[in-house]
Order: structure tokens, then C-alpha cells, then sequence
């Protein structure tokens, strides 16, 4: 018996050699997906373009597998991500940098708004982002701001 499959490999920020080098990528991934030896496959930063590029491929198997999450930056003030077209594709869109690399911890409306709900600014801007169906991925060295994350 082998090594176990891992759990997911994300393509991590689009070719720069355009849809060409997009689809040979992804059709690498999507080979190791089809041997079984990753569970799923995702994508980073992929706008609507090269979304459009992804889907256009066929591989190996005919169907091209979709991705299951794109990893991007979104948070309160940088939202320019084309939801609706990750969602009828069933791709899960996962927030990175969701404080805005900390500003939004300390920004005053985020401040003010928690304030009358018992909430820090913090926890405001994650629960913005879960209101819009946005997955986060946080991190902290503060067992105390962990905690406050997970108490949206």
C-alpha cells in the first residue's frame, strides 16, 4: 500500500503564458486527481478568464474536473470577485488576507458597527465575508484572536 493521496493540490495563480499554459497546468492536476492521487483540486486567483480557460480544457477522460475552491483575495472594501460564476461552477470561493493584511482588525466603522452588536471589528469583516458565501482562511499566533474568529 502506498502513501496516501493528499488532500488537495491548488494551482496557485494563473500561467503568464495565457490559456495555454493554464490548460496544460491544470490538465497536470487533474491527471493526479484522475490516478488518485490527490482528493481534490483547486485553483488561486483565478478570475473569470482564466476560469473560462479551465473549462475550455479537455483532458485525459473527456471532462474536464472543476476546481473545488479558488483561493483569492476578497474582504470588506475588495470584493471584486465574480461570485455568481464560481458558484455555477460549484467552486467554493475561500478568502485570503480577509482582514485586509490586518487593516480592517482596527478599522472604526468595522469598530463602530461590532460596538452595537458586541463584536469586535475584526469578527465584523469575517462575518461579511461568510454573508456573501465566502469561505476565510485566518491565521493568528493569538490563541484570543483564534478563538474571537470561530465566535462570529
Amino acid at each position: 500500500r502506498g502513501p496516501e493521496p493528499l488532500e488537495m493540490l491548488m494551482l496557485d495563480y494563473p500561467s503568464s503564458a495565457g490559456c495555454a499554459g493554464i490548460t496544460g497546468q491544470w490538465q497536470a492536476l487533474t491527471a493526479l486527481y484522475r490516478a488518485g492521487k490527490v482528493r481534490s483540486v483547486a485553483v488561486s486567483n483565478f478570475a473569470a478568464a482564466q476560469l473560462s480557460c479551465l473549462f475550455s480544457a479537455e483532458g485525459e477522460g473527456g471532462a474536464v474536473v472543476p476546481p473545488v475552491a479558488n483561493q483569492m483575495r476578497f474582504y470588506v472594501g475588495h470584493t471584486g470577485v465574480d461570485l455568481g460564476l464560481n458558484a455555477r461552477h460549484g467552486i467554493v470561493v475561500q478568502a485570503y488576507s480577509p482582514l485586509g493584511n490586518g487593516a480592517l482588525a482596527s478599522d472604526p466603522l468595522l469598530a463602530a458597527i461590532g460596538r452595537a452588536h458586541g463584536k469586535s471589528a475584526a469578527q465584523v469583516a469575517l462575518r461579511y465575508i461568510l454573508q456573501k458565501n465566502v469561505t476565510v482562511a485566518t491565521q493568528s499566533t493569538s490563541q484570543v484572536h483564534l478563538a474571537e474568529d470561530a465566535a462570529l
